[in-house]
């Protein structure tokens, strides 16, 4: 039987693990084009296993057949929208703590050419202009190439400022052929070939393969 006064064994619970890291390092920003599929990383470390949940623009992440949160703790967006645009925040948490990780995302629309024409007509002797010319929400990187080869600036071909454009300068038959130009951003590569065909005075188009 016990005194008054005696005291009782006091119990302590410890909590053995470690609190979350994050795996997967979110971007301070990130970009994709309407209707591509993104994958926002969210990846954690810990004991107990993190648990996990996402704001947008804070507020609690809403999932959707669109949005959704997949078991790695990484956030899916399928076919992503404008309206996807904004702040995301990741949240890990376990019984030792809680982490957080935000990234902007930013949407932008595909890259287009403006004109879709594949065949360029000229007069022999007279100046060809073929056009190479985008619209883009981006910053473009445009390539001429001939048969392979890139096209540099020389007196007989002339660039645009922006590279969109190539002047062949008093073209003549060897000038026949295809012509490719390639559009590199951020987000992707595209390309076009367009076939100039070099006309006699008067005649009909003559064409060289090259």
């Amino acid at each position: 039987a016990s005194k008054a006064g005696d005291a009782y064994p006091s119990a302590h619970l410890t909590i053995v693990g470690s609190s979350p890291t994050f795996r997967d390092v979110l971007p301070s920003i990130m970009s994709a084009f309407s209707t591509q599929s993104i994958e926002l990383p969210c990846s954690a470390l810990g004991s107990p296993q993190p648990t996990y949940s996402w704001k947008f623009q804070g507020f609690p992440l809403r999932q959707t057949s669109q949005v959704k949160v997949l078991q790695s703790g990484s956030l899916y967006i399928s076919r992503v929208e404008f309206k996807h645009a904004g702040k995301y925040t990741c949240s890990a948490t376990n019984q030792k703590g809680v982490i957080n990780q935000s990234t902007i995302l930013k949407i932008y629309s595909p890259t287009s050419f403006v004109s879709s024409s594949t065949e360029a007509y000229q007069k022999l002797g007279l100046n060809a202009v073929l056009s190479c010319r985008v619209t883009s929400e981006l910053t473009t990187t445009i390539t001429w190439r001939q048969a392979g080869s890139v096209i540099t600036s020389t007196s007989n071909h002339v660039f645009s400022s922006s590279n969109d454009e190539l002047t062949l300068k008093s073209i003549n038959r060897s000038d026949s052929g295809n012509y490719s130009c390639t559009v590199v951003t951020s987000l992707e590569t595209i390309s076009r070939t367009i076939q100039l065909f070099v006309q006699d005075v008067p005649g009909s188009p003559t064409h060289v393969q090259t």
